[in-house]
């Protein structure tokens, strides 16, 4: 997917720069927005929609299969087979072209390293994940911060653990929502600073509304989360960050360690790549001492079968267990579309 920088220059998810022909289109909130000289005809000819008379306008929701996309699958069928369970050269070669992704999500993010990324089914699971994760840890008295602007994805999770399971385990952990402006579309970042405070374990929030289209002032929102003074497990005094990124990260660069957030999401179905892949960021600290999300297969690090138990480690990395989506996380260091 292209993407263009304050200078104008092309970057992809490879790492490589380019210079195209861009222009000033518009000032839009103090900042410069730019346009690319780009071949309608020939974009559209990646696609299959246009031959059977169809006008796409949901690319919110999920972007087409571009004919690369479908290539990708058809060149990788061949040589398929099931990852980490297995000594064939194919099982191999699967392995490591599926072991690479973390790599080359890692770098997209400008993340420190593959230790910081979980990978799931969607953006809504990798949300999930993190609430999970977190459950243990909220105590009789905490709360959420989230806002009004949120996709279901970043509300409903934390509205039933709040309301539902929570308090089956006796505890009171309330959810606060920060207004926005229904003419701008913007945040009340005063209503927010009012309700986060020194009991507010995390702030969540959007990146890019899937609603009114605005951003979040990421930067404004870590600072506030910064001064609340909660005292975190691994002794940190600040409220965490989670960011839903399903929105921002198609159509934007995204340094997770610029924003410093804590934990951040997407899905590749939303930004023309292969469907079923959900990603998380995760600061890796927070990710090494949070435990898996789903128990099973492919995460044990090693057993002992004792006679009345079974004992075992999980590998650190593996954050939820299973045959993963082989396909869609194999894919070679090749952009879909240029």
């Amino acid at each position: 997917m292209m993407k263009i920088d304050e200078a104008g220059t092309v970057l992809t998810s490879g790492g490589r720069n380019t210079r195209r022909p861009v222009s000033t289109v518009n000032t839009l909130n103090g900042e410069r927005t730019y346009a690319a000289s780009v071949d309608i005809k020939a974009i559209r000819a990646r696609f299959a929609f246009p031959g059977s008379s169809r006008i796409v306008t949901n690319n919110a929701a999920s972007t087409q299969p571009p004919r690369d996309l479908l290539e990708l699958y058809r060149s990788l069928a061949p040589g398929y087979e099931n990852v980490h369970r297995g000594q064939s050269s194919a099982s191999q070669e699967m392995t490591a072209l599926f072991e690479s992704s973390y790599d080359t999500i890692a770098q997209f993010l400008c993340a420190p390293s593959r230790a910081s990324i979980a990978l799931y089914r969607n953006t809504t699971e990798a949300i999930n994940a993190v609430m999970y994760s977190l459950l243990s840890e909220f105590r009789d008295g905490d709360n959420v911060v989230t806002t009004m602007l949120e996709h279901n994805s970043n509300y409903v999770p934390w509205y039933g653990m709040c309301r539902e399971i929570l308090p089956r385990l006796g505890r009171r952990v309330e959810y606060r929502l920060v207004r926005f402006d229904p003419l701008t579309g913007e945040l009340d970042l005063g209503h927010m600073a009012s309700l986060i405070d020194a009991r507010t374990k995390l702030v969540c929030c959007t990146g890019a509304s899937n609603f009114v289209g605005t951003r979040s002032p990421l930067t404004a929102i870590r600072a506030l989360a910064d001064s609340s003074g909660y005292l975190q497990p691994s002794g940190e005094r600040r409220s965490h960050l989670l960011v839903d990124a399903a929105q921002l990260v198609p159509g934007s660069f995204v340094d997770v360690q610029a924003l410093d957030a804590d934990y951040l999401a997407f899905s590749f179905h939303k930004m023309l790549a292969p469907f079923g892949v959900g990603v998380l960021y995760g600061k890796e600290h927070l990710l090494q001492a949070a435990r898996p999300f789903l128990y099973g297969g492919d995460m044990i690090a090693e057993g002992r079968v004792f006679p009345e138990r079974v004992e075992y480690n999980c590998l650190p990395w593996k954050y939820s267990a299973g045959t993963p989506n082989i396909l869609g996380r194999s894919s070679p260091r090749r952009r879909c579309v240029s």
